[in-house]
């Protein structure tokens, strides 16, 4: 008879973690559906930013102004780069280490299942387009769509019960990206 060990090195997560809203004929796609609420909204959470991420390192490749002024400063352009790495690699609790982290803590159903992994994972789900608008403004008011998308979702995780540093850092994050943003809409 083996012995069963007694310290395994992995947390038991989904191989394809993802935030689908109905039961999936795919029985490999129904293994990895989130269906914790609290779980579920970090999940969601973790997309946003993802795509947040992504639509920030295209702006700041489309924009042609450097990445400092004269004084050293960083421009609209080198904030948006300074993000893109921020949410990369995190520093602190933030960025999408910090929800990818938390969420292979946090459970993956709300009713664990035999055979289920026990907790979720960053479901790296893609956003339904990757379109770009092709004018500057556009892109910043794209900027600004997905920081009142990540507001609104702070504000149900919160509802949900949930508190602590990493949230109140992405809220620190957010507000001065926010601002960035404003600034840019009103010159473009």
């Amino acid at each position: 008879m083996v012995a069963q060990p007694s310290w395994i090195p992995t947390r038991s997560i989904p191989t394809n973690p993802n935030t689908r809203p109905n039961i999936d004929q795919d029985p490999a796609v129904e293994r990895g559906r989130i269906t914790h609420p609290a779980t579920r909204l970090w999940a969601q959470l973790f997309n946003v930013r993802y795509r947040m991420l992504l639509v920030s390192l295209t702006n700041s490749l489309l924009l042609s102004e450097p990445y400092q002024d004269d004084r050293a400063n960083p421009t609209p352009r080198g904030h948006l780069r300074d993000w893109t790495f921020l949410q990369m690699r995190g520093e602190g609790l933030s960025g999408l280490k910090g929800i990818a982290k938390l969420l292979t803590e946090k459970p993956l159903r709300e009713t664990p299942e035999p055979d289920t992994p026990v907790h979720a994972g960053p479901p790296f789900e893609l956003p339904y387009t990757f379109a770009i608008p092709d004018d500057e403004h556009s892109r910043w008011r794209l900027h600004l769509a997905l920081l009142d998308t990540s507001g609104k979702l702070l504000s149900r995780i919160r509802g949900s019960g949930e508190s602590g540093a990493l949230l109140d850092e992405l809220d620190s994050i957010d507000a001065s990206l926010r601002l960035i943003v404003h600034d840019r809409l009103a010159t473009t």
